[in-house]
């Protein structure tokens, strides 16, 4: 009877309003369509207001299933008279059909006119129902419970199950419900919490599902959601090393037991080129077997100073063993860090000696040595101080007084107050001075732009090319193909920049200028070791390439568009990063960035990388 309490209002109102009808003057009707109410699955009350404006008034209800043709008219249970102000009206309509849009107006007449309300419109129950996915709980490593939410909509739901798979477009599994009372005749209809228990999963793997619900009107589909079963193994995870000295480090990194008690943790490390080939115990790990990282270490000694060592995590449970992936540390050196360069612009008498120096934050001098025998015997000073930085800086000295024709032999020296380094022995950076003859010339360089790893062919064009010894792109050697009187063919080596392209005779070494140089495309990664790293970043990556530029501070790496927080280039090929945290997009890390160089204005292919949460 959803019609009683407005039939009580009605009465009041026309009962209080009877009196005042004589009193108003005429005019056409107003009409008013307001609310559709009470809405079930065969019934429903609309509500309207007429207004007589002072003349004798009629009115109807006029509805159907076509938008615009009502096909059913119900005269209004009250006539609203000749009153002078808005009578409120109500319908109540039976026998309709469920699920169906009904379309409605009232129409209202009198001497003076008529008026019909804009059409309105309202649904009968019931609908499909609704279904939505939630997180899976008690996730373990072949098992999981999944959980949803349905809602009946004001028909019995028939059918609930869980759609789940391995790949995302395609759920071929159908578990059901475990809840089968659903309210389904109430109206409106309550959320239920569903769920449903799914087993043999594969360890580590992820899958996809979503809530089905079904009732005599459809289905509804649930969003999808997705987990990962936990992995049998232990989980590794290798950090940057701590407290690193000359002699000494300690290791550090995160084991996860996942519910199996840890039986053995160890690192593995060894000098960078010979192989992980030394063990060091975990000297903190507490054994557990829960799911929750623990903290662990290992303290080195005996280390050679000035070193790069690898190393890596490992955990072994019953189920298996988890290898980390691979960190690496540099030990404190016992003094400055030297490179020497083949000497340029060698003449008849003179020659340019230079060098790279890293102070490594010492306050640093440095000297040549050079002579005509292995006893040298002769001293010049370095130009310009190599100061107390952490980067290479480059060095040198103009030394005359030479003897034609003559071989001599040079080495570079730098000290601090950790100690002294030496370069030169055995490196073969021995310079012959010309004889006196005409030194060679360059003219022009055919192809001067090639790839930052080298590899192309240039043709150097100019004079005196008798009797070459070397060809050098900058520092660095270039192989010789053929050689003519006034043409000599090389192939490029790897290097970053514009360099001058000099020829070395035995008459002397060509001067540098603007016609010798040689262009360097955009960096190059092709390797990146480890490929991976924890979400909060530290962790040491090294990465191959070409186009590097030596040092701090020339070139950048970009994980996604985090920047590595520390670079050391020590050639143009090899670089030491510390990968950034990852960046946090939408409130969620960014897991799968792309790692790329800049040098200048010079952008590296991307090559990817991942993060472990």
């Amino acid at each position: 009877m959803l019609l009683v309490g407005v039939v009580g209002v009605l009465a009041a109102a026309l009962g209080l309003l009877g009196a005042m009808g004589a009193f108003a003057s005429g005019g056409a009707p107003g009409a008013v369509g307001e609310h559709n109410v009470e809405i079930t699955k065969h019934e429903a009350v609309l509500q309207a207001t007429v207004s007589p404006h002072g003349a004798a008034t009629e009115c109807q209800f006029e509805y159907g299933t076509t938008e615009g043709a009502p096909e059913h008219v119900l005269a209004c249970p009250f006539s609203p008279g000749s009153r002078p102000i808005g009578v409120p009206e109500a319908a109540h309509l039976k026998g309709l059909t469920e699920g169906t849009t009904y379309y409605w107006r009232i129409h209202a007449s009198n001497v003076n006119g008529e008026a019909t309300s804009p059409e309105k419109s309202f649904t009968t129950l019931p609908h499909a129902p609704h279904s939505n996915t939630e997180a899976a709980t008690e996730v373990k490593r072949t098992s999981a419970t999944l959980t949803g939410l349905a809602m009946s909509d004001g028909s019995e739901i028939t059918e609930c199950y869980f759609a789940w798979g391995e790949k995302e477009t395609s759920l071929p599994e159908h578990t059901p419900c475990l809840q089968t009372e659903f309210f389904g005749g109430t109206e409106p209809s309550p959320e239920v919490f569903v769920s449903a228990h799914i087993s043999g999963l594969t360890e580590s793997h992820f899958y996809y599902y979503r809530l089905v619900t079904k009732n005599a009107l459809g289905e509804d589909l649930g969003g999808k959601a997705h987990l990962q079963a936990l992995p049998a193994a232990p989980k590794a995870n290798t950090e940057k090393a701590r407290l690193v000295e000359r002699t000494t480090a300690t290791l550090w990194g995160f084991v996860t037991p996942n519910d199996s008690k840890v039986t053995s943790c160890y690192f593995l490390y060894g000098l960078e080129g010979e192989g992980l080939t030394k063990t060091a115990n975990c000297e903190s790990f507490g054994a557990g077997s829960g799911e929750t990282p623990e903290e662990v270490t290992a303290k080195l000694t005996g280390l050679q100073e000035g070193s790069t060592y690898n190393y890596r995590l490992v955990a072994v449970n019953a189920e298996g063993t988890n290898e980390a992936g691979v960190g690496n540390l540099e030990t404190e050196p016992s003094g400055p860090k030297l490179l020497i360069h083949h000497a340029r612009n060698v003449g008849a008498t003179s020659a340019e000696l230079s060098a790279s120096v890293n102070p490594h934050g010492s306050q640093t001098e440095c000297y040549f040595e050079y002579g005509t025998t292995p006893a040298l015997g002769h001293v010049a000073p370095c130009e310009h101080s190599p100061g107390e930085g952490e980067e290479y800086v480059r060095v040198g000295a103009t030394i005359t007084g030479l003897t034609p024709g003559t071989t001599y032999l040079v080495r570079a020296v730098a000290f601090n107050e950790k100690g002294s380094g030496r370069a030169g022995e055995g490196e073969n950076k021995n310079f012959t001075t010309g004889p006196g003859g005409e030194p060679p010339v360059v003219e022009k360089l055919k192809k001067p732009k090639g790839s930052s790893a080298g590899g192309e062919t240039v043709k150097i064009t100019g004079k005196h090319f008798e009797e070459v010894s070397a060809v050098y792109f900058g520092f660095t050697e270039a192989s010789i193909k053929t050689v003519k009187t006034n043409e000599i063919e090389v192939i490029a080596p790897p290097g970053v920049g514009k360099v001058d392209v000099t020829v070395w005779t035995t008459n002397g070494t060509s001067a540098t200028g603007p016609k010798d140089l040689y262009s360097y495309g955009k960096p190059i990664i092709t390797s990146i070791t480890p490929d991976e790293a924890p979400v909060g970043g530290g962790t040491e990556v090294t990465v191959k390439g070409s186009g590097f530029e030596i040092g701090q501070h020339g070139t950048e790496f970009r994980f996604g568009k985090a920047v590595a927080t520390s670079v050391e280039c020590t050639t143009s090929t090899s670089c030491v990063v510390v990968a950034p945290a990852a960046r946090v997009k939408k409130n969620q890390p960014e897991l799968h960035p792309t790692v790329a160089a800049y040098v200048n204005k010079g952008k590296s292919n991307k090559e990817p990388f991942t993060y472990t949460e």
